[in-house]
């Protein structure tokens, strides 16, 4: 079977996962390299167990696997139909861009399974990616021809390593404008502006994926000015509403205001800010862990270097469970080792008292032994 791309931001962030039970919510990620080059795999238990669970995964019984299709099913992940006495399964939304190779490259498999049911897919939106990929500007779709055994793009000889994390979102747009919308766009500076903004704050790809989403809803809208639309919702398709939300409730407000009073006011917490460290609250750290660990990073900082003031909210609300937890752990072992300590003085103790018994005993003993002889 091919190497397959998994969405990570579709995959961390879908509220169908969130519908299956915990204990097999992994296993999406882990089941999703079944499917053949149109989306489809045969999905009988006792064929899916041998493909992926019976070399390294003994605790995993076909039993278990027909639990966890039922459950990814369910959940409407997952949708299966039986033809000519074989089972299928096909993973909805994985015809989306980017995802399935395109019509021209699916040609070049040979033996796949039937392609899912019409209804199974959604408007059939894979098509959207041009026949010719190659005439495709930039390297827009990434597809599974060229990919290695680890499911990343193999680099050419004159590439630098690194160099595919170097994909610019002000890049990427205007194309992607163009694919999907079949509109020319040119940016304005403060378009550009806003996008690198939105680069900073989130990741590049993310940006991109959120714009080729955005994009695929309002393609028969007939938008004029699509870049302007799409900055105008992209916090929220970038997950802005959640976090404001959360950042509304009164804990993590008093939180931030508190965090704030302790920089003397130098570094301030938006709303995305505040909903990574509800995030955090919610994981189990407490107020107070938070706090602390804040106040060792603040004391961190070089308060003469403006890029790092700039950025602090973010590197506080994105890392603060690895700090707590960090100072957590340094604070358990200070404590074990300080009752380790108090523990071996407290042996010291007991061991010089039972020597200082010892020696009084001996004593004695000769005094007894002094007035019996002189007796």
């Amino acid at each position: 079977m091919p190497a397959r791309i998994v969405d990570g931001d579709a995959l961390w962030r879908s509220k169908k996962l969130k519908k299956v039970p915990a204990r097999f919510r992994s296993e999406y990620a882990n089941l999703l390299p079944l499917a053949e080059a149109n989306g489809v795999f045969e999905c009988d238990p006792d064929r899916v167990w041998a493909d992926v669970y019976s070399f390294n995964r003994p605790e995993i019984t076909p039993d278990i696997v027909g639990e966890i299709l039922d459950e990814m099913e369910r959940a409407d992940l997952l949708r299966r139909w039986k033809p000519n006495g074989k089972i299928y399964g096909y993973w909805v939304g994985i015809e989306k861009t980017g995802r399935l190779p395109s019509e021209s490259h699916v040609k070049r498999y040979k033996n796949l399974p039937p392609n899912p049911p019409r209804e199974f897919t959604s408007d059939n939106l894979s098509r959207i990616i041009p026949d010719n990929p190659g005439t495709c500007p930039e390297g827009l779709v990434l597809d599974w021809i060229g990919m290695d055994r680890i499911g990343e793009p193999e680099r050419e000889e004159t590439e630098k390593p690194g160099q595919e994390e170097d994909v610019k979102a002000t890049k990427q747009i205007p194309i992607l404008c163009q694919t999907i919308l079949g509109v020319k766009a040119k940016l304005y500076p403060e378009q550009t502006a806003m996008i690198q903004a939105l680069e900073a704050e989130h990741k590049g790809s993310a940006v991109i994926n959120a714009f080729s989403e955005w994009a695929l809803e309002h393609r028969h809208d007939g938008i004029r000015s699509p870049v302007a639309a799409f900055l105008r919702e992209a916090e929220d398709l970038l997950g802005g509403s959640p976090a404001r939300a959360v950042a509304k409730t009164p804990e993590v407000q008093n939180l931030a205001r508190e965090l704030s009073y302790l920089s003397k006011g130098e570094i301030q917490f938006d709303d995305r800010h505040k909903g990574r460290l509800a995030e955090h609250l919610s994981s189990g750290f407490s107020v107070e862990e938070i706090t602390s660990a804040f106040k060792e990073f603040y004391g961190n900082l070089d308060k003469t270097d403006a890029g790092e003031m700039k950025f602090a909210a973010k590197k506080f609300s994105e890392t603060a469970d690895q700090l707590a937890y960090a100072a957590g752990r340094r604070k358990k072992e200070a404590a074990a080792q300080s009752a380790l300590m108090e523990s071996e003085k407290l042996r010291l103790e007991r061991e010089a008292a039972e020597e200082r018994a010892k020696r009084v005993a001996e004593q004695a003993a000769e005094v007894v032994e002094d007035t019996l002889e002189w007796g």
